[in-house]
C-alpha cells in the first residue's frame, strides 16, 4: 500500500461550492480596501530594500544546542500539580518534553509536543508565553527568570521538522467524509486529527493559499510565509486531507449543500470585516484597517508596500501592535498608537507593548477619533480626537494630530450570513454557539471552532478547539449510537 499524501488543490470540482459558483458573488471588498488598491502612483520606499529586509528579520532567534541544554537543565520537571501546564490551553506535557531535551532527545520532545498540539512549531513562535505557561513557571517564585518554554518548544519542533519525518501514521480509511470551511489553525488542526483517524477531509479556503491567520494576520517578523508553508507541507504528510483554495466564500446556501454532501461539516471561518468607527472621513484614501495593511506586508515584497510618513493606529491589541511596528520598520518617521482608555486597560501583552516602544512607536491615551480629515488631494491629512479624560469630567475637549496614513485595529465582527442559517444559535455578540463538550452547534452534524466561536483568542486556543471538535466528530462518525447530540 503506497503512502498517502495530502493534497493542496484549487482545481474545478463537482462539490457543493462548485455547483453554486455562478450564483454566488465574490466576497465584497470593504470600501476602504477598494480605495487603497492604488494608494499613490508616485510612492517610493522610505528605506533602502536591504534595510527593510533587516528590519523584518525574525525577532525571536532560535536557541543553540548549548543554550537549549542549559535552559532545559534549569527546569525542576515538576510531577504534581504542574503550574506551567495549567497555562497551556492544549495541555502539552511541558516538564516531560523539557526533560527529553535535557537528555539529548529533541525529536522525542517534539513528539510529546505534537501529540498534544499539532501546531506546536508555530505556537512556539507566536504564543504569548509571558501570560500563559511561562507566567506560571515555578522559577518565578524563587526570584529567577522563568524557563523559556516557548524557545525550548521551538528547539524541539524545529529539530523534528528538519528530519522531515511526521511521527504519526494514518489509520485505515473509514469511508467517512468531512468538510471544513477555513484553513486557519482551527481548521487544519481539526483536519489533521480527523485524517489521522482515517476520515477523508476536504478544506475549503477562499484565499489563494492555505494558512488563515498564521499566513495573513501575524507580523512578518514573528512568523514568515516560508515557515507557514513548510509547516503545512509537513503536516499534510498524514494524507487524507485535500485543500481547495480560491473557493467562493461560504454563505447559508452553500453551507446547506455541504451538509448534504458530507457526513459532517465544521466551520472554522474566523471573523469578518473590521469593526467600523463610523466617523467622518473613515473611508478616504490612506485610511485602512490593520488586517488589510498586515496582509500587504505578508503577501507583497516588503520594499513595495506603501506606508505613510506620519502613521496613526487606532487600538491597543496585538493586531494594533503588529500594524504599528511594521509601519515603523517599513520606514514611517512617526507612528502613534491611539487608545480610548489608559495604559492599564490595553489588550496587548506587556511583551508586545515593549516591542512597540522599542521600535519607536508613541502612545496617546484616552483618545477617541471623531474625524479623519482630508487634505486638498483628498488623502488623509490629520485626525481629530476627543479627550476622553476631559469627557469624564463633563468637559468637551478635542485635538488634532497630523497624519498621512490612518490604520484602525478595532476588532472584527462575525459574518452576517450566520444569522441566516436555519436553526443555528448564536451568542449575543454574533459568534456561533456550541456545546462546550462537543463543539457541535445547535444544527445536527455541524460543528464550529476558532474565532467564529470564541471571538479572537490566541492561535493556541484555536488549535485546541479544532482538535476537540475533531475528536467529537470522530466519535459521531464511528460510534453514532453513543454520541451525545
Amino acid at each position: 500500500m503506497s503512502k498517502p499524501t495530502g493534497k493542496l488543490m484549487s482545481n474545478n470540482d463537482n462539490t457543493a461550492f462548485e455547483r453554486l459558483r455562478n450564483q454566488m458573488p465574490r466576497e465584497a471588498m470593504s470600501e476602504s480596501d477598494a480605495k487603497q488598491e492604488d494608494l499613490t502612483p508616485n510612492w517610493s520606499p522610505r528605506l533602502p530594500e536591504e534595510r527593510i529586509a533587516k528590519n523584518f528579520e525574525e525577532i525571536k532567534p532560535p536557541l543553540s544546542n548549548v543554550e537549549a541544554m542549559f535552559e532545559a537543565q534549569r527546569c525542576f520537571y515538576c510531577e504534581y500539580d504542574v503550574p506551567c501546564m495549567r497555562g497551556c490551553p492544549t495541555q502539552i506535557d511541558i516538564p516531560r518534553f523539557i526533560k527529553q531535551i535535557s537528555e539529548g532527545e529533541p525529536i522525542e520532545a517534539a513528539k510529546t509536543i505534537l501529540n498534544a498540539n499539532i501546531f506546536g512549531a508555530v505556537c512556539a513562535r507566536v504564543c504569548p508565553v509571558e501570560k500563559l505557561c511561562e507566567s506560571l513557571c515555578i522559577c518565578n517564585t524563587i526570584h529567577e527568570k522563568p524557563i523559556p518554554i516557548g524557545k525550548l518548544q521551538r528547539f524541539a519542533t524545529d529539530s523534528l521538522m528538519r528530519s522531515g519525518e511526521l511521527p504519526f501514521k494514518r489509520e485505515e480509511p473509514t469511508g467517512k467524509r468531512v468538510a471544513i470551511v477555513g484553513s486557519g489553525p482551527a481548521g487544519v488542526a481539526a483536519a489533521f486529527e480527523l485524517a489521522r483517524r482515517g476520515h477523508d477531509v476536504v478544506i475549503f479556503e477562499k484565499d489563494k493559499l492555505a494558512g488563515g491567520l498564521d499566513r495573513y494576520g501575524i507580523a512578518e517578523y514573528k512568523i514568515g510565509d516560508r515557515f507557514v508553508q513548510e509547516e503545512m507541507n509537513f503536516l499534510l504528510q498524514i494524507g487524507g486531507v485535500e485543500i481547495k483554495t480560491e473557493r467562493e466564500p461560504i454563505n447559508e446556501n452553500s453551507l446547506a449543500m455541504l451538509r448534504e454532501d458530507y457526513d459532517a461539516v465544521m466551520l472554522a471561518v474566523g471573523l469578518g470585516m473590521t469593526r467600523r468607527l463610523d466617523v467622518k472621513g473613515e473611508d478616504i484614501p490612506w485610511s485602512m484597517d490593520a488586517l488589510s495593511f498586515i496582509r500587504r506586508v505578508k503577501t507583497q515584497p516588503l520594499h513595495t508596500i506603501p506606508v505613510g510618513n506620519k502613521v496613526i493606529v487606532i487600538g491597543a491589541g496585538n493586531t494594533a501592535i503588529d500594524a504599528a511596528t511594521q509601519a515603523k520598520r517599513l520606514g514611517a518617521e512617526s507612528v502613534i498608537i491611539a487608545y480610548r482608555r489608559g495604559r492599564e486597560n490595553v489588550k496587548c501583552t506587556d511583551h508586545e507593548y515593549d516591542i512597540s516602544v522599542a521600535d519607536g512607536c508613541q502612545w496617546v491615551w484616552n483618545a477617541s477619533p471623531v474625524e479623519v480629515i482630508p487634505g486638498e488631494d483628498g488623502r488623509v491629512k490629520a485626525v481629530k480626537f476627543r479627550n476622553n479624560k476631559a469627557k469624564e469630567n463633563g468637559e468637551e475637549e478635542f485635538f488634532e494630530l497630523p497624519c498621512d496614513h490612518f490604520v484602525k485595529a478595532t476588532g472584527q465582527v462575525p459574518y452576517e450570513w450566520l444569522t441566516k442559517v436555519e436553526g443555528l444559535k448564536l451568542y449575543p455578540n454574533g459568534t456561533v454557539r456550541v456545546d462546550p463538550m462537543t463543539w457541535q452547534t445547535s444544527v445536527k452534524g455541524l460543528f464550529a471552532a476558532g474565532d467564529c466561536v470564541k471571538n479572537a483568542k490566541e492561535v493556541v486556543n484555536a488549535v485546541y478547539e479544532g482538535k476537540r471538535a475533531a475528536l467529537s466528530i470522530d466519535g459521531m462518525l464511528t460510534h453514532p449510537a453513543g454520541h451525545t447530540l
